[in-house]
């Protein structure tokens, strides 16, 4: 039997002073939250053009006027927006608004790339992150050919997601450096350990895919495994010692006890010996005192008989 399945969207309005109505339409395939919109995640970039700050990239407005968007400044030879998440997070996908409005606008959007790491921007080397994306667009791509809205998936767990661009547009003069403009930036996910679109908690295990909820090893993991491995091994090696001390306690009290008592039974065996020699050397002294005197003798031997 083959089932048709539908995917059901649910359509937020929402009223913002100064933008009129926004619609919002949401899958019911979503997995996870927009991270951004916590209260302890913060945004940052590596430099800020004239009255177009990072809060633009984080204020839920996703009209992609360029007025309303995130910028930094000119001159620079590299650019960068920075999510900072405050803790780990396992991630789904990374959702970008560019401007569509300005010509330049597209021009600033060629071949970014979008990492993700747990060192943030400023300190993090390429060896210290992790790819999800680099966009390839060629110079020969007129920018408003560019697709202004980018899903990327990103299956990896970490604190930091960092959008970063070098690149220099021949069209615009070279000094003008590298420029980063994002309207709005989405980060969905869940908290390490949990699934799905309402971030349940995996099952019989710490970390889980962040879709199927199937039980995998990402770093986390691996490195609470390996502390439990090598707690399990230190209880194993103080369990051994210490019946170590045990049985070697027990010898050493049994040796002392043998070496006392070989020690008694030869007291004992030579205490008759010693005893008798004293009374073999008591009974010659006392013959010698009881024995016949000189005088006795002497008057005997002129009686002419002898004493004894």
């Amino acid at each position: 039997m083959n089932i048709q399945q539908r995917e059901l969207y649910y359509i937020v309005v929402q009223l913002r002073p100064g933008s009129g109505l926004e619609l919002t339409i949401s899958g019911s395939n979503a997995t996870g939250k927009n991270l951004c919109r916590r209260p302890t995640t913060v945004l940052t970039q590596s430099s800020t053009y004239p009255k177009q700050g990072v809060s633009f990239a984080n204020d839920g407005n996703k009209r992609s006027k360029a007025r309303c968007c995130s910028r930094t400044a000119d001159k620079l030879p590299k650019a960068w927006l920075q999510v900072d998440l405050g803790q780990q997070f396992s991630i789904k996908n990374v959702k970008l608004y560019f401007p569509t409005d300005d010509y330049w606008s597209g021009v600033h959007i060629r071949q970014f790339y979008l990492d993700v790491s747990d060192v943030p921007a400023k300190q993090s080397t390429t060896y210290q992150r992790t790819r999800c994306y680099t966009d390839t667009t060629t110079d020969t791509v007129g920018p408003r050919s560019i697709k202004k809205i980018r899903d990327i998936q990103c299956y990896y767990t970490a604190r930091y997601v960092i959008v970063e661009s070098h690149y220099i547009s021949p069209e615009n003069d070279p000094s003008e450096g590298a420029v980063l403009e994002i309207c709005e930036i989405e980060v969905f996910g869940c908290e390490v350990g949990r699934f799905g679109a309402n971030c349940t908690l995996c099952r019989g295990c710490q970390s889980c895919d962040i879709v199927s909820g199937e039980c995998v090893l990402t770093g986390l993991t691996k490195q609470q495994d390996s502390k439990d491995e090598n707690m399990l091994i230190l209880y194993a090696i103080s369990a051994v010692l210490s019946m170590s001390l045990i049985i070697n306690g027990f010898l050493l009290v049994w040796i002392l006890r043998h070496r006392t008592s070989r020690r008694r039974d030869v007291n004992q065996e030579k205490k008759p010996c010693g005893t008798q020699e004293i009374h073999n050397t008591l009974y010659q002294e006392l013959g010698q005192v009881i024995g016949p005197s000189q005088y006795d003798q002497l008057h005997s031997s002129s009686l002419g008989f002898t004493v004894q």
